[in-house]
């Protein structure tokens, strides 16, 4: 959607002109179709069984996730290095102070969201197999070390467009450095650049989207599993086979179950077309109880920290301050997803006038 934008501002800046002058919005493009498709493709992509299976996948989402955080940083070392550049002010835009309170706190929200990576963690610590005595290093030794390095890069990455992206704005930043707009939001030149990053955009997307979800299905499944045991819903698998080459191997309740899940989310993001409030509601859900109180309550059982023991008053403390922080950002994504619900109408894009 935003490459179609981009080349509608490109081709037609007469009648964009024209339409702005007159106070409307130029270049509306609705988002459904592009959702339903996107939907598609999850569909496709969620009948894969395993998050381990994923493997190439992961390569192209880190490469094409270097790819358009490394286009954003450049595009905004260039345009923070132009001359009589602003960089904006301490007090940031112009809103009303109830307004910047939410927004703020909606923003904690969205980077509790980047925790969400804790959930992934727990399964491919559940995927490691145990290794003999005497080999080394050993899988778990080798794959903390991929995390960490993991963890310190993209943190660098992400940290770096974040400052970078709000000095090349100052205070007009928008929400999307590269989602193009006839009032100045987002890099505009060099065009071709600016799509390549939002095709890479994309792709990531797609690849974020599985590694969100293969844990959820994973969960569900094997509840259902162990409900129900061995039936031939839930067991017998459909061979795929391409020229006689198995590809796919599905059961109907995975067919059923993850094609209808899929359904269902891509159903709610065209009702609620509310992205980063509702980023920010998930993170601030999802933050506190699986990326901190979990991990912290899973490390005082296994090293058997004793109670009121410095250690366990500063975990302790640490939890406390981090469900303080998640509450506060679902109080303000909520309040700016009633916000924007004022204007909100099903399966239509909205788009900010100023």
């Amino acid at each position: 959607m935003a490459v179609r934008r981009a080349h509608c501002f490109h081709s037609q800046p007469q009648e964009v002109a024209i339409i702005e002058a007159n106070g409307g919005i130029a270049c509306q493009v609705s988002n459904s179709p592009f959702m339903l498709m996107f939907g598609a493709f999850q569909i496709i992509l969620s009948q894969i069984p395993h998050l381990d299976d994923f493997w190439l996948m992961s390569v192209v989402v880190a490469l094409v996730s270097f790819a358009y955080t490394s286009i954003g940083l450049g595009l905004s070392i260039g345009k923070t290095s132009e001359s009589g550049h602003s960089f904006g002010s301490l007090g940031g835009r112009q809103e009303a102070p109830v307004n910047k309170v939410w927004a703020i706190l909606t923003g904690l929200g969205s980077f509790a969201f980047a925790y969400e990576f804790s959930i992934v963690l727990l399964e491919i610590q559940d995927t490691l197999k145990p290794t003999p005595s005497g080999c080394r290093p050993t899988e778990g030794k080798q794959m903390k070390q991929a995390t960490n390095f993991a963890i310190l890069v993209t943190t660098a990455f992400y940290l770096s467009l974040g400052c970078l992206g709000y000095s090349a704005f100052g205070d007009q930043a928008p929400i999307n450095l590269l989602n193009v707009g006839s009032s100045g939001e987002g890099f505009v030149k060099p065009q071709w650049l600016v799509d390549c990053a939002n095709v890479f955009v994309i792709i990531n997307m797609l690849g974020g989207y599985q590694v969100l979800a293969q844990p959820w299905f994973a969960f569900v499944e094997n509840a259902v599993y162990r409900r129900f045991g061995r039936t031939h819903f839930t067991h017998t698998e459909l061979v795929v086979s391409i020229r006689g080459t198995p590809w796919l191997r599905l059961t109907l309740f995975r067919l059923v179950w993850r094609t209808a899940y899929v359904c269902l989310t891509t159903l709610v993001a065209m009702l609620l077309p509310f992205f980063n409030d509702v980023v920010g509601l998930i993170g601030a859900m999802g933050f506190w109880p699986l990326a901190v109180f979990l991990p912290i309550e899973m490390h005082i059982r296994q090293a058997e920290v004793p109670i009121w023991q410095c250690k366990w008053v500063c975990l302790q403390t640490l939890s406390i301050m981090c469900a303080i922080v998640s509450l506060a950002a679902g109080v303000g994504a909520v309040a700016q997803i009633i916000v924007s619900c004022k204007d909100f109408v099903p399966f239509q894009t909205h788009y900010n006038s100023s």
